[in-house]
């Protein structure tokens, strides 16, 4: 669902999402290495949720969400 929504409206929101993940779930972490407000980061993770349905302080799911990406990273390497 997040990949489509990236490519029909011109987001990233799974590079945030992957930079989220990368920064040790620390949203200011991410909006600095995103080089976007603290405000914009907020925001994109919630529209990463109400896209996906799922919650990111959820430990399931979380973990689907980072096996997710991970196996969109393996198919995209090749």
């Amino acid at each position: 669902k997040l990949k489509k929504y990236d490519q029909e409206n011109n987001t990233e929101l799974i590079k945030t999402l992957q930079t989220f993940f990368y920064s040790n779930n620390n949203a200011k972490e991410a909006a600095k290495q995103l080089h976007v407000h603290y405000k914009t980061m907020l925001y994109r993770l919630e529209r990463i949720k109400e896209i996906c349905g799922l919650d990111l302080k959820d430990y399931k799911d979380k973990l689907e969400i980072q096996v997710g990406l991970e196996v969109i990273q393996l198919l995209n390497s090749d």
